[in-house]
């Protein structure tokens, strides 16, 4: 899903949405011109018929956010339908870093309590994209994903947990749950912020945010309305409005936002699990699954800038990272993020390689991110191989399944390719020891044989650095490895 938030605007849309505040009644507004949003993309779960546990279908969103209005508009987040594919494929990289701004010609504006709030693009009208300079917290959230310094010891954001209620509902987990699944408040051993901490070896803490009426990071929010059936978009604007003078919900107060709705509201008329904002700072979570670490890591991850994990057609597939498939337990599992999305984050920035077309054959060890600590300046935690005709490089990491990893779901102690063009991440091939695969590259005019000749694994000593050694090489360079 994307979200666009709305920065300049003609005074005269002010005036005709006539729709603020947010009633429960369903309103339409004429065509307006020349409406400019600031863009985010965020992305929406949803369960399958066949499971209740594990998130394996999604769709996606574009939104638009009202911004920088007046006290009654500030924050009012719309669905933005009709958004042109070709102006989304041409400007991807833009429109998913948190600060892209567009220009559009808009059919109408709808609100109801059933579909939320709906901003309908004329068909076949320009977009244009225009670019903002991000400040404050908005500058900080977009710049996190793969920019850590090797020198740099930590980054510290702040995370506000709010408990959404109505009349005939609330959120399953208590406020002292809450806080405890994302903090760890009272003991409990693994959260959103301990895993965090783990998977960064301390470069990345999140901590409670703190106000008046915040209470362990978590503030409770009751909307004094029946809140089964309606649209979350609906619920989180009356939230907003419920918050105004006394709970900052701005995008320049908090890092990160999770809000935990309780059973009962919908998505677009539909049971959903929870949605995140790329690059932004809103997370968005059905009732237990607020509880779930996995859950918890995914959408967070999303607001990192990360998107999917996964394999051939299937979104989720590549369950041997938070990216992947997530599960309705709040002990686990224990894992971190694959090869591409290891690099994007920068977690382990001064243990990459690049091998270029040029630097091949290549031959070395990988060690898993569970030992990164042990590792010296001259080892390899994560490889990429530089694709040059835009397909999409290819990352290779050892999946130790050890210490903080060692819930990973799949690939367990084999080597992992992953295809990445900083988009959706695509599982090519695991390898266990004395295995070879074969990629086509270059629009398959050449072939790359990756071979992994050892794998060392001491499992009853966590000091001694494990490994699995791999070999790259062209086959139209099939020569010997030294």
């Amino acid at each position: 899903m994307m979200v666009v938030n709305i920065l300049i605007c003609p005074v005269s849309f002010v005036k005709a949405l006539g729709i603020f505040p947010p009633t429960d009644k369903s309103h339409q507004v004429q065509s307006l011109r020349d409406v400019v949003c600031r863009v985010l993309f965020v992305d929406v779960q949803y369960p399958t018929p066949s499971t209740a546990t594990l998130i394996l279908k999604s769709d996606h969103e574009w939104h638009c956010i009202m911004e920088s209005l007046d006290d009654t508009v500030d924050g009012i987040r719309y669905v933005l339908s009709g958004m042109p594919k070709n102006f989304v494929s041409i400007h991807w990289a833009e429109l998913i870093s948190g600060g892209a701004v567009i220009e559009i010609d808009i059919v109408g504006v709808t609100a109801s309590k059933q579909d939320g709030y709906i901003m309908n693009i004329i068909a076949k009208s320009n977009v244009l994209l225009r670019r903002r300079r991000l400040k404050g917290r908005q500058k900080r959230k977009k710049q996190l994903p793969g920019l850590f310094d090797p020198n740099f010891r930590k980054e510290i954001r702040s995370v506000l947990v709010v408990r959404v209620g109505g009349i005939d509902t609330s959120v399953t987990n208590s406020l002292t749950e809450l806080s405890d699944s994302v903090f760890g408040t009272f003991g409990k051993k693994q959260s959103l912020k301990s895993q965090y901490d783990a998977c960064s070896f301390g470069k990345l803490e999140f901590v409670q945010a703190e106000d008046k009426g915040i209470l362990h990071g978590v503030v409770r929010i009751i909307v004094p309305e029946v809140l089964s059936g309606v649209d979350t978009g609906y619920v989180l604007n009356k939230v907003k409005k419920i918050a105004d003078g006394k709970i900052d919900l701005s995008e320049e107060s908090y890092d990160h936002i999770i809000y935990c709705m309780p059973p009962g509201v919908l998505k677009q008329q539909k049971v959903w699990l929870a949605y995140a904002e790329l690059g932004g700072q809103r997370s968005v979570v059905y009732d237990e699954w607020c509880g779930s670490l996995s859950a918890l890591m995914h959408e967070i991850g999303h607001n990192l800038g990360l998107y999917h994990a996964g394999m051939g057609n299937e979104t989720y597939a590549d369950a041997s990272g938070y990216m992947g498939t997530s599960v309705l337990s709040g002990d686990g599992p224990l894992m971190c993020f694959n090869g591409a999305q290891s690099w994007q984050l920068g977690f382990y920035k001064d243990r990459h390689s690049t091998i270029p077309r040029a630097g091949l054959p290549w031959k070395k060890n990988l060690h898993g991110v569970s030992q990164y600590n042990l590792t010296r300046s001259r080892d390899t935690v994560i490889a990429k191989f530089v694709v040059n005709e835009g397909d999409g490089d290819l990352y290779f990491a050892f999946n130790l399944a050890s210490g903080i990893n060692k819930g990973t779901r799949t690939s367990q102690n084999e080597v992992t390719i992953v295809k990445s063009d900083m988009r959706e991440t695509s599982f090519i091939a695991s390898l266990s020891s004395m295995e070879t695969t074969k990629i086509k590259i270059n629009g398959g005019k050449d072939e790359l044989h990756i071979n992994v000749t050892d794998i060392y694994v001491n499992n009853s000593n966590v000091d001694v650095l494990d490994y699995a050694t791999i070999e790259i090489y062209l086959y139209e360079e099939n020569v010997g490895m030294d």
